[in-house]
């Protein structure tokens, strides 16, 4: 009975390690799907004209959206894709380009409407907001998980300070934008990632604080001419009201320090169990010099 229950123990301890390396496996995993997303959008723009067509569409709708944003009316407007790309010979759910942040150390696939599996992939373009291609009047909205099954994709975003650089590829060309503000919304606060006039913007959008999701974390960016240090023109700040801003950081640090402790004492528990099953045998009498006759 005693080696039925360690194995039974030994069993569960097993199952646990599996769930508490998920968070270790999952980026590792994630990674090489991202290079593959990456190395397909960069394989794409040393064709000369390719998806011309799309890019026409793509100027079209960003031009019809900086006269008329009045579909950017609720949350429920992110989802749609603005475009349906199998009208111009891609699948619906191929990656339109790539965001590269340096500073939070992330690169993730862009596609185009906040849908469930676009958001689980990597970062989406939402609905109703500009398409990736930059251009006066056009803001480029950029939705990402703040963390999801392992992967970090937005989780640092705190880290992103004004200054910092944003480099936007699509399937044509390389966008270099700037950090220039920062701001907390509640989730309905849609205007508050409105096109601003005059302006060439990409804003990245997260639910903060980190876990509790009950604001949206805004980082607001404009265009710069490339990777230099060089101060972009003044951004006009939507005007929102402002929720205080909680530090996520020690919350993130604390959970993955959390994780490992708790994936030590696994191995630790499942090192203890294999050893007793091999110390404990069951009490048999086999005296086989006092064999009675």
């Amino acid at each position: 009975m005693a080696r039925w229950l360690l194995g039974l123990a030994l069993a569960v301890d097993l199952a646990l390690m599996v769930i508490l390396c998920q968070p270790i496996t999952a980026p590792i995993v994630y990674e090489q799907t991202v290079k593959e997303e990456v190395a397909v959008v960069e394989q794409g723009q040393k064709k000369p004209g390719i998806h011309q067509d799309l890019r026409e569409a793509m100027e079209a709708y960003n031009l019809q959206l900086s006269q008329d944003q009045s579909g950017l009316d609720s949350v429920d407007s992110y989802e749609a894709p603005g475009l349906n790309l199998e009208d111009y010979g891609m699948e619906a759910d191929d990656a339109v380009g790539y965001v590269e942040i340096p500073a939070m150390d992330v690169t993730l696939p862009l596609y185009l409407g906040a849908s469930r599996a676009h958001m689980n992939d990597g970062a989406t373009v939402l609905g109703q907001t500009s398409m990736p291609i930059g251009g006066i009047s056009t803001n480029c909205v950029i939705a990402a998980h703040r963390g999801w099954n392992g992967k970090a994709m937005f989780r640092d975003v705190e880290l992103l300070q004004e200054g910092d650089l944003v480099y936007l590829t699509n399937l044509w060309e390389t966008l270099t934008y700037q950090v220039t503000g920062i701001s907390i919304i509640w989730p309905d606060e849609v205007k508050a990632v409105a096109i601003q006039p005059g302006q060439d913007m990409v804003t990245l959008l997260t639910c903060h604080p980190y876990i509790v999701g009950t604001h949206r974390y805004l980082v607001f960016c404009q265009r710069v001419e490339d990777d230099t240090t060089t101060q972009p023109t003044a951004t006009t700040t939507p005007d929102v009201q402002q929720a205080q801003a909680e530090v996520s950081q020690p919350a993130i640090q604390t959970e993955k320090h959390l994780q490992v402790f708790a994936l030590g004492l696994s191995i630790c528990t499942a090192v203890v169990l294999i050893y007793s099953m091999i110390t404990t045998n069951p009490t048999k009498n086999r005296k086989t010099g006092d064999k009675k006759k």
